[in-house]
């Protein structure tokens, strides 16, 4: 039990170091810096536009096929006098149209007669010794029959048969240009006129309006082209760049549509970001764990979420710089920048502190909130040297995070050997332990660590294992419950049994840390607000009778270069310390220029050509403010 609290005691002293380091704007073990250069390029994108899905424009056709399709048609009535007549809708196409008439003994007569827009015209009398007549039509025209006499009565038929219509089919070729197939005749264009019937995103179909005989034409799209396969060609002409020099101005990976919504050519202009991330200084052959976030923004320019990244460098002795290549959002259009702000490095075997994770022994664990961030110490590797762990972090708890896909390693991999399978991570082997996870279900494994001597040799790729763990850490995704999804990680040690659980709360945004069986509840509260582009993150920490002891509020705002931090304000209500940040060229520059606190400490800071820190000026806690020309 001693144990148990001595190794939740040093994690907690390590935590709160951890904060304090963060509380201060320039206080972390090593620092890294931010370069960047870009290429771009342009490709026409060709085809239709579908027919639903919104002003966001993913998909094009290259084909478009037109089918129009007729329906006969049949009109009578009673003609009783020379006053009345029977007439015909108007045809949507060309057609043969029979007219018709019978009648009760031979005193009678029937006119057939058909219009051409405003033009009437006359083609005979139909009575009782030739009551028929056929003629052809064109489309637009419409059949009328007349009573020509007095009083014998008649029945007048109009019968119409239009033509099978045709169609067309519209293909764009590679150069953009459009082969064309057309077969004739087609429908009245006035018949659909303001004609509506069934949309779907590749089908359109016109009905003929109700003064028309039956008709319908349909419009079919296929042959999908796709935003982001043009893209991805943009990307192929790119792969050569970029070049030149590296600067430091920040420069967004971006995705620009040029044309009208509804051109059937628009340009499509990518630029592809090469960035590089320097650590001035690092030990030779120590692993640090670098994490920093990429933030997405749409079309109109605004923010849709962010993207945590991280990345294992091995040190070299001096500087070292590690690039990375940043696309913008595919399919979609959009862009994406690098939070310079947000960049983390964390030591992983060094000998000179900064809560280094490696000097904790191998198999112990710690967990950071941020999100989900859990550790486990895989202890000293090969010779000696360096150190390694395995982690999860995620951004979500979701089911994937209960398995080994959401286990990771950080380290230098030439001294720890790691093994997989289709699971994920299955064993990890330093020079201390050996690591072995152990699946028990869709949503739980165990995570044990073995003495050295406790390892055999390998048999079907894997080490072979005796006797127990010293400690087993069990990740398991228990369920949600009030509202709040969890994630639990157990250890095990000497038939002692210690849990610390995750909690996210999806209606506050609200991230939980309860540790040591319940000793210790960290809070983790996000609220951004669109309006202000102010976010405010309120970090405390409770004791195991829910006491507040520690309490920080960081406001964060939303400038031209990114998230920057403005203020921090540090201690429980009524002792708080704060801190309150300045940017150069008033804030438009990712550089911190003034930084001030309650207490009436101050700093200042002047940078060189390439943007590095030349100068620095400090002041104690005396309420001079802050100078710059001494």
């Amino acid at each position: 039990m001693k144990q148990n609290f001595k190794r939740l005691f040093s994690a907690v002293v390590c935590l709160a170091f951890v904060l304090t380091v963060r509380a201060g704007a320039e206080e972390s073990c090593v620092k890294g810096d931010f370069t960047y250069r870009s290429c771009s390029g342009t490709r026409s994108w060709y085809g239709f536009h579908p027919y639903t899905g919104g002003s966001v424009i993913t998909n094009k056709y290259k084909t478009r096929v037109m089918v129009d399709s007729a329906e006969n048609y049949e009109v009578s009535g009673l003609l009783t006098n020379t006053s009345q007549a029977l007439n015909s809708l108007r045809f949507s196409c060309t057609g043969q149209v029979d007219y018709a008439a019978s009648g009760t003994g031979t005193n009678w007569g029937v006119r057939a007669v058909y219009y051409n827009g405003t033009t009437r015209y006359e083609l005979g009398i139909l009575t009782s010794s030739s009551n028929t007549l056929s003629t052809w039509l064109n489309s637009g025209c419409y059949a009328r029959e007349e009573g020509t006499r007095t009083p014998q009565s008649a029945e007048g038929t109009i019968t119409y048969t239009p033509v099978t219509p045709g169609g067309q089919t519209l293909s764009f070729n590679s150069d953009g240009s459009i082969s064309t197939n057309t077969v004739l005749p087609w429908l009245s264009a006035s018949a659909l006129s303001g004609a509506t019937g069934a949309v779907t995103v590749t089908t359109s179909n016109l009905i003929a309006t109700a003064a028309w005989t039956p008709a319908t034409r349909s419009y079919t799209l296929s042959d999908n082209t796709s935003r982001a396969e043009v893209e991805l060609g943009i990307i192929d002409d790119l792969s050569g760049c970029p070049s030149g020099t590296f600067k430091r101005d920040p420069i967004a990976a971006k995705s620009v549509l040029s044309g009208a919504t509804s051109a059937l050519t628009n340009t499509i202009t990518l630029t592809k970001v090469e960035y590089g991330i320097t650590l001035p200084s690092t030990e030779a052959s120590v692993p640090y764990l670098l994490k920093w976030n990429v933030r997405v923004y749409n079309e109109s320019s605004e923010e849709i979420g962010s993207e945590e990244l991280s990345r294992t460098v091995i040190g070299t002795g001096g500087q070292l710089t590690t690039n990375f290549v940043l696309f913008p959002p595919l399919g979609t259009g959009g862009h994406k920048t690098v939070d310079a702000l947000s960049l983390e490095v964390i030591p992983l075997g060094s000998e000179s502190g900064c809560c280094n994770l490696s000097q904790n022994s191998a198999g112990s664990g710690t967990f950071l909130l941020g999100s989900i961030d859990a550790r486990f110490s895989l202890g000293k590797g090969l010779y000696g040297l360096g150190g390694g762990l395995l982690f999860i972090h995620q951004n979500a708890i979701e089911a994937a995070v209960a398995t080994p896909a959401g286990l990771q390693f950080a380290g230098d991999p030439s001294h720890f050997e790691v093994l997989t399978d289709a699971a994920g991570i299955k064993q990890a082997k330093g020079m201390q332990a050996m690591a072995h996870v152990n699946v028990i279900d869709s949503s739980a494994y165990e995570l044990g660590f073995y003495a050295l001597a406790d390892v055999g040799q390998k048999e079907q790729g894997y080490y072979t294992l005796a006797g127990d763990p010293f400690v087993v850490w069990t990740v398991r995704n228990p369920g949600d419950a009030d509202g709040q999804k969890r994630l639990q990680v157990v250890e095990t040690r000497a038939g002692q049994s210690v849990t610390n659980e995750y909690q996210f709360a999806t209606q506050s945004k609200t991230w939980t840390l309860i540790s040591g069986n319940g000793l210790r509840k960290e809070v983790l509260i996000s609220d951004w607000n669109p309006v202000t582009k102010y976010l405010f993150e309120t970090r405390q920490v409770f004791t195991g009778l829910d006491q507040l002891a520690f309490q920080e509020i960081k406001k964060y705002k939303l400038l031209s270069f990114g998230l920057a931090l403005k203020e921090i304000r540090t201690g429980t209500p009524g002792s708080e310390l704060t801190q309150t940040n300045t940017y150069a060229l008033n804030d438009t520059v990712p550089q911190l220029d003034i930084m001030t606190r309650s207490d009436g400490y101050w700093e200042t800071f002047m940078y060189d050509s390439q943007g590095r820190v030349s100068t620095k000026f400090t002041a104690s806690a005396t309420n001079q403010a802050p100078v710059k020309d001494m």
